[in-house]
């Protein structure tokens, strides 16, 4: 039992993690589709899967994660038993918060592909549904083998799930982004508008050029400096490029 403790201590590094990271990967991605830019989640966002990562180390004399740990043999093998303390149930819900919220995320961002972001979100949602089912099987202690958790070889599943997807079905197109990359550090003065005549992307060498700062984004042209504003008969009230 001293010997296998430890390795399962490990384990709850991922298992804190894995939540917050796909909630945060989820809220990125669904940024990056609809606005063009990412973002990072709030850092306090991490607090509880700290504590949990912190306070498994802590059993049994705590038991806030876990208690009462004896082995138990199955099929051969000397499995770890445990009861769950309250922490556990608080990190489990807290856990479940942030994947179906990552989740939504996802399917959002997905969404705006047509056909092929349908395929993606059903990928998604199973990929999605697996581990969490498999955890909440293994923790209600539905499982057929109560001392074995089944959800390392979901989120298996789910990731080869993600890499048909990553392959297949190009989420994630590396194309985009190289696009993206490619424009941003064009040495030209590259300005896109919207319909509206607001401004709704510039690249590096535009800011330099015409001095435009980073809160300009979605600005009338014409509040944009007088050089700028030579350009409002260009734009013409379309959605276009202009290269300068």
């Amino acid at each position: 039992l001293e010997a296998k403790l430890p390795l399962a201590n490990l384990q709850y590094l991922a298992i804190a993690a894995i939540p917050v990271i796909w909630y945060s990967f989820g809220r990125s991605y669904d940024l990056e589709e609809r606005t063009g830019t990412g973002s990072n989640p709030n850092v306090l966002i991490w607090v509880v899967p700290a504590l949990t990562a912190v306070l498994v180390w802590l059993d049994p004399g705590l038991g806030l994660v876990r208690t009462n740990f004896r082995l138990e043999e199955q099929a051969g093998f000397a499995m770890i038993a445990k009861d769950f303390g309250p922490w556990f149930w608080f990190h489990s819900l807290y856990s479940y918060v942030f994947i179906i919220a990552g989740t939504v995320f996802i399917l959002r961002g997905a969404g705006a592909r047509g056909w092929t972001g349908r395929m993606q979100q059903a990928m998604l949602l199973g990929g999605a549904l697996l581990p969490t089912g498999a955890n909440l099987v293994y923790i209600l202690g539905l499982f057929p083998v109560p001392t074995v958790d089944p959800t390392p070889l979901a989120f298996s599943i789910t990731g080869v799930l993600l890499v048909v997807n990553l392959t297949r079905f190009r989420f994630l197109s590396l194309v985009s982004v190289a696009r993206a990359e490619a424009m941003e550090n064009l040495p030209d003065a590259l300005l896109i508008f919207d319909r509206h005549s607001a401004l709704a992307y510039a690249n590096k060498a535009a800011k330099s050029a015409l001095e435009i700062p980073a809160l300009a984004v979605g600005e009338k042209i014409s509040r944009l400096g007088p050089v700028l504003v030579s350009l409002v008969d260009l734009v013409g009230g379309e959605e276009r490029e202009i290269a300068a």
